[in-house]
């Protein structure tokens, strides 16, 4: 069994208690999607940060339901794990804050969140200056559709490769990653090309530029896979 060093350790506690998500609760999240979606959320800008995320949709029993995340540290990733969102109306506000710490208030809305057939979530990344993409839209128009499949396809590339658990505790990372999608991207792209399971040194050195502020921790959680 491979020996995991204390400072590994004190990074994964810090991580997790910077990433700590807050649920505002009008109905018991569920176990099961029963035709309903996970939402992955993602920014797409090094230079901003969410600080609070709230997505309302109805679940798959037709409820109204609401869920946020809030972390003044700052986050770039939110992952509806458990929560489930049917193809109706579904709101999603937040709030950006600078890298001077000015922050303004967002609001994408889907009145219809058309959903992929052959997947557990529906992928969104907000675009500053381009809105949210993704999530096949809805009646939304969306620009650059075709950013959003890497994204995609990386997190299912990422999610057959790792057991659930490491996943979340993967999504978990992303939450505090400066380029979560560059991140996602890229560690998927590894993944399919087999790359991941040598973890030579060219293979360490793009993951840890890649996953720049987490990529020592990334490295670490598929050496331990």
């Amino acid at each position: 069994m491979k020996r995991i060093n204390r400072s590994f350790i004190i990074l994964v506690l810090t991580t997790l208690l910077l990433t700590s998500v807050h649920s505002v609760v009008f109905a018991a999240p569920m176990n099961q999607s029963a035709g309903g979606k996970q939402i992955v959320f993602l920014l797409d800008d090094s230079g901003k940060k969410f600080t609070s995320v709230s997505i309302s949709g109805y679940n798959q029993n037709n409820e109204w339901v609401t869920w946020s995340n809030e972390n003044q540290n700052g986050f770039y990733l939110s992952y509806t794990k458990d929560w489930w969102w049917i193809e109706n109306f579904v709101q999603i506000s937040f709030t950006l804050q600078d890298e001077q710490g000015n922050q303004t208030q967002q609001t994408c809305t889907f009145d219809r969140l058309l959903q992929p057939t052959d997947s557990l979530r529906v992928e969104i990344v907000y675009h500053p200056g381009q809105g949210c993409v993704g999530g096949e839209a809805g009646s939304v128009s969306d620009p650059i559709n075709n950013l959003v499949k890497p994204v995609s396809d990386g997190l299912t590339t990422i999610w057959n490769y790792l057991p659930e658990d490491k996943f979340n505790f993967f999504m978990t990372l992303m939450n505090n990653e400066i380029n979560a999608v560059g991140c996602v991207v890229g560690v998927g792209a590894i993944i399919k090309t087999g790359g991941m399971a040598a973890l030579d040194g060219t293979v360490r050195n793009y993951v840890t530029k890649t996953c720049q502020s987490t990529g020592n921790m990334v490295v670490s959680l598929f050496s331990n896979q």
